[in-house]
């Protein structure tokens, strides 16, 4: 999954990338795809969230690294099954293996500040009210603006609602 999203990143579109990874089977090939599109669709969310425990700009980071974050923190709020001390081993293997070593400890940190953070109930989650609401859902603020010039709030954030929905039935 970080391979597919780094060629994301780098301008691959999304099925390409996925077509391009590991031929898996079954439960493994759903958690795969789940990654891919869950990462890149929540990409902001994840950002915003990922800055809060950087000591610098994220985007300053390598695509490597960055990427390596994104799956770990989409794992911890996103996906439930698999423990967070899990997720932050397996994300220090991945940004190793990708060829950023010297950035293990940085990853190790900033998810385990993160999953703190989390458990104790101080980062916000993806529902929390006082978060925009293109920021909240991860959708881009200018589509945000142009539905909401056509509809009610509160149809909008039902149709945003029902767009949550549909995105997580793959």
């Amino acid at each position: 999954a970080a391979l597919a999203l780094i060629r994301i990143e780098k301008g691959m579109k999304i099925q390409e990338a996925i077509a391009l990874g590991a031929k898996l089977e079954g439960p493994d090939q759903a958690l795969y795809t789940e990654l891919v599109y869950g990462v890149t669709r929540m990409r902001r969310l994840l950002d915003k969230r990922l800055a809060l425990f950087c000591e610098r700009p994220l985007e300053e980071t390598e695509p490597e690294v960055r990427t390596v974050l994104r799956l770990g923190l989409y794992q911890s709020l996103f996906l439930t099954r698999i423990p967070e001390y899990a997720l932050t081993s397996e994300a220090v293997n991945q940004v190793r293996l990708l060829g950023a070593p010297f950035a293990m400890g940085f990853v190790n940190a900033v998810l385990r500040r993160a999953n703190d953070a989390k458990n104790k109930g101080t980062l916000p989650g993806p529902e929390e009210a006082e978060w925009l609401l293109g920021e909240r859902t991860s959708h881009p603020d200018w589509l945000v603006e142009r539905w909401g010039q056509r509809m009610s709030p509160e149809r909008l954030a039902a149709v945003i609602e029902e767009l949550k929905k549909e995105d997580h039935r793959f």
